[in-house]
Parts: structure tokens; sequence; C-alpha cells
């Protein structure tokens, strides 16, 4: 079937004939030959609807053939337009069937879907397809939370397919009007999540299964690949990948290469049926660890041990410390005391800060619930996070995929140094104020600082400076004017000068500090380049590590990040 789409590719779809140039598919012998054929990118296809607006060229059929439009939910970034054939659309609904009979869903359920029909993908298919295997489908869009428990009591719906985040709004309303602690005890048995990782955290399942009285159902998928992995009722907190569909590899997020069973890699996925939009080794993304072992089920499925682990597009370092949102909520949700959380991640100096806020369930005291929230996120992260307790209503909630964490993505993505103040869990430190300024209208006047724009180091040699910087360090050049050597460095520009060493009239604490991913590494790694360090790596500030040496000029340079 692959070589049979990469055929029927050739001369009709204008994007992989540009990506599959070069590459001789007839004299392939697949699947042993997969590695051949190129990645393809979500950054691509978006590059690829810019270029040609509104569709792309990922297209193998003439354009009056497609009559579906989807898009994503640019939660990272521009949506993408997904458009479909009949042809196409019907293979999506197969395999949702495949998703409900894992589920135990049939013919004589009643399915609710609460939630408005907007462009996403997953609940068009799911309505659809359950009408297809004789369900009744009950819409529930255009209303009130309230509105759908009520239609919930009328119509005795025995499966709902929602969010995680959606299913726990609906026990808080319940709990919240008529008197009656949550819907458990009611006639659903079912709830089929998706959108949300939240499905194969157990702490939020579980809140889930006993605020319902009913078995969760986690499904996984993406619009641009289609409907990929869903659970079964014998296996809780695995998704069965539908190998009947899709080509699944799990690889090196950062080199691609392929993972052995059982370690954690990057999904990427080949589907075989949406042959008027494919996609080609898909870069999903997800963050998975596959198993081959067969299921209590009976299906012989590679399957994704505690579904998707985390999105690699989420990680966001705080302190030195990378953290997924996943992570958060698998603490937060073991607290009975937290009924809804928000995290925010922002420039604190140089580096970045974990907060986050939390709602106190009924009857729980605001202060211990925000202590305990604290204390299990320092355990788990190994980073001080504050968290303070707010009043109940005050965080949003949310239909479709929950925005919890929000990151300030303007500000540098790792965090090369301690802070002036350091935050507990308990309590923020005093700000220092810098000796000379009264401060006291620093935090919203004109002149807040948000970030490095430039670190501007003078150099009384800029040709030694460049060579150290470029040969000795790995940074690329990007500009070079008379008396200038401007280099990428991430979020902040590092920029060599002959005319700043003429200004200063004499040395100062210059330093700059660069972001790794292993200081023991990149200590190894230099030294190798003919680095001389200051000192060797040390522990500075909670789980962060740092080394120091000095560039040709006597400025001083620092590695900071995990040890």
């Amino acid at each position: 079937r692959l070589a049979a789409l990469l055929r029927n590719l050739r001369g009709r779809n204008a994007f992989y004939d540009r990506k599959l140039a070069g590459v001789d598919v007839d004299r392939l012998t697949l699947p042993r030959d997969l590695a051949a054929l190129p990645f393809t990118t979500k950054a691509e296809l978006v590059a690829d609807q810019e270029a040609s607006p509104p569709w792309g060229t990922a297209l193998t059929e003439p354009l009056g053939r497609y009559t579906r439009y989807n898009q994503t939910s640019s939660t990272t970034g521009r949506p993408l337009r997904w458009i479909d054939t009949p042809g196409t659309w019907q293979w999506m609904l197969d395999c949702w069937k495949a998703v409900y009979r894992a589920a135990g869903v049939t013919a004589r359920d009643r399915v609710f879907f609460p939630f408005s029909f907007g462009p996403f993908l997953g609940f068009w298919t799911a309505f659809e397809a359950a009408t297809q295997i004789g369900a009744q489908a009950i819409p529930a869009g255009g209303m009130t939370s309230g509105q759908r428990l009520a239609l919930v009591d009328a119509l005795a719906p025995t499966v709902i397919c929602c969010t995680p985040t959606y299913a726990l709004r609906l026990i808080d309303v319940a709990r919240e009007a008529g008197g009656r602690a949550a819907p458990a005890g009611g006639p659903v048995r079912v709830i089929i999540v998706a959108g949300e990782p939240g499905g194969s955290i157990p702490a939020t399942r579980g809140r889930i299964e006993r605020g319902w009285g009913a078995r969760v159902i986690d499904h996984h998928g993406l619009t641009e690949a289609g409907p990929i992995s869903f659970e079964c009722l014998e296996a809780p907190g695995f998704l069965h990948v539908n190998e009947r569909e899709f080509i699944a590899e799990v690889v090196d997020p950062d080199t691609g290469e392929p993972v052995a069973d059982g370690a954690r890699g990057e999904l990427v996925v080949t589907n075989l049926g949406r042959t008027a939009s494919p996609v080609v080794r898909y870069r999903t993304r997800d963050l998975v660890v596959r198993t081959r072992a067969r299921c209590a089920c009976g299906r012989t499925f590679a399957r994704l041990a505690g579904g998707i682990v985390a999105r690699a597009d989420d990680m966001v370092n705080v302190r030195g410390v990378n953290v997924y949102p996943a992570a958060v909520e698998a603490v937060l949700r073991r607290i009975d005391a937290v009924a809804e959380y928000r995290c925010a991640v922002r420039a604190e100096g140089a580096l970045r800060a974990l907060a986050v806020e939390v709602e106190v369930a009924p009857g729980a005291a605001p202060a211990a619930a925000a202590a305990l929230a604290a204390d299990r996120l320092r355990e788990a992260l190994g980073l001080a996070v504050p968290v303070t307790a707010v009043p109940a209503g005050a965080l949003p909630r949310f239909e479709m995929k929950a925005r919890r964490f929000v990151v300030d993505r303007g500000t540098p993505p790792h965090g090369p140094a301690a802070p002036a103040a350091v935050r507990t869990g308990r309590r923020q430190a005093e700000s220092r104020t810098p000796r000379g300024h009264a401060g006291t209208d620093r935090p919203g006047g004109p002149m807040r600082i948000t970030g490095i724009a430039n670190v501007m180091l003078g150099t009384s040699d800029l040709d030694r400076a460049r060579s150290f910087y470029r040969d000795r360090l790995g940074l690329a050049v990007r500009q070079e004017t008379p008396g200038f050597v401007f280099f990428d460095t991430g979020p902040a520009t590092l920029c060599l000068s002959t005319a700043h060493a003429r200004l200063a009239a004499q040395p100062g604490p210059t330093e700059v500090v660069l972001a790794v991913e292993s200081v023991r590494e990149a200590y190894g790694a230099l030294q190798d380049a003919g680095v001389e360090f200051l000192r060797e790596p040390a522990n500075v500030t909670g789980a962060s590590w740092a080394a120091n040496f000095r560039d040709p000029d006597g400025h001083l340079l620092s590695i900071f990040g995990p040890e």
C-alpha cells in the first residue's frame, strides 16, 4: 500500500514531487528502505500553505473533488488547513469505527457530543462514524454546560465524546447545580476523550471516572494525519496504533534515528488511506514509548505505553529544568483539593520562571491546598514553584483544548543563571532594587525590561574574537559589517564590536551566559576544542550547574543548565 501511495503521488502531488525528487521510489524495498524517504514536518506544510494559499500544494486530486474542510487548533502556531475528498473522508470514518469497536460502542448506544461544531476534525468524524455504526448521535452544540447536563438527564446517553478538560468541567457544573454530587450513577458508561493528554494521565482519568462512574477511553489523532490510535477496554493506559491504516515509527526527536521499543521517542506516521492529502513520514512531535507485547484484547498492533507521554513542542526550560505541561497536570490532578489550575511561564531577569494558580475545591483550605501543591511540584520537578490560591471561578474553563499552560514565547528559552530573587513554594523573596534607583514604578513603567535584545562585547582584535566564537564555540555568523560581527544565539544576538572596545575606559565585569542541555557534556566538548576553563562544572542553584571560562579579550563566559 505504501508503494502504491508513492506511485500515486508522482506527477500529481506537487509538494511530494519536490520532497521526493532524487528518490527512486521504484527501486525501494519497503518497509526496509522507509528511512530513504524524507521526513515531513508541520513547519513545511505551513510554509507550503503560506506560499500557495489557501490550500498549499500537498493535494493529489483536482481541487473540485474536495468536499470537506477542517483545520488544526493552532495551539502551537498558525493553523493548518486540510481538505478531503469523499473517499478520504470515509477512510477517516472507518478509522473512527475502530475506536468505537475497541470502546465497546455498538448500534445499541446513544453517543452524546457536547461541543460546538467548528472546523475541528475529530468531533466531525466521530459524529458521522457513530451514525454509520447505527448508534444514535446526539449533538449538543450552542448550549451551556447546565443545558447539556439537563439533556444528559433527559436523553440518557450511554457514551460521551469530549476532551478530558470538558469531562471534568461537567462534573464541576453538576456539583454546583441541582445539589447532586456528580453525574456518577447515571446512564453514561463510556467517555471517549481526545485532544489533550489527560486521558492517559492516571490522576486525570481517575478523577473523570470517579465523577462520572464511567470508563474513560483515550484516543489520539491529528487533523493532518487522521485518527491514529485508541485505547481498548481490556488494557487501560495503552493506545493501540491502528497499523492497518498507518505506518508508525518512533525516532529520536533530535537525531531522527530509530529508537528501540521501550525507549521514549517521537512518533512518526504515514497514513495509507488518505491518498488525496497524505502525509509521508510525518513528525507528529508526540513523545511516546512503544511496546509490541501482545494485548489482552487480542490485537497485535503496536501499543503506546502511557499514551502520549508529552509533546516535544510543549517542553519549556525553567531554570535549567525541562518542564512538560503533562507532568504538571499529573501532579495537580492527584490533589483532590485542587479543582482547577493555570500555569504561567514568564521571564524573570535572564531566566524563565514558572508560577501556578489554583482554584480550591469547596470545603478545602486555600492556603493548605496551595502549600501542598507547591510541595508536590517541588518533589516532582526539582523546582521551587510559587503556587497561589485564587477565588472560585477566577480561572477560565474550556470546552475544547484547554490552555492551562501559558508561555511567554518571546522570553529566553533556557535559564542561564540564578535570579537575584528566587521564589519558593511558600513565598517569594523580596526583589532587590539596584543601588541608585528608587524602583517604585519600574514593574509597570515604560523602562520595564522584558528580555535581552543584544549582547555587545568590545574586542581589540576582531579576527581573533570571531575565530574563537565561530570555530571553538560553534556559533553561526549571521552578519558582518566593518567593525562588527553578529552571531545567531537564539532570542538575543551576540555582537563583537571594535567600537565598544574603544568606548570602554576600562574592562568591566562583562559575562555572557550560554544555556546548554548538559553542562558536563558541553564542558567536555569545549575542552576538546581547546577552551581553558576557570573552574570545573559545579552546582549553582537547584538543579542547575555552571562552569566558567574567558574569551581572548578577557570577557567572562559561562555554560549553564542541567548537569
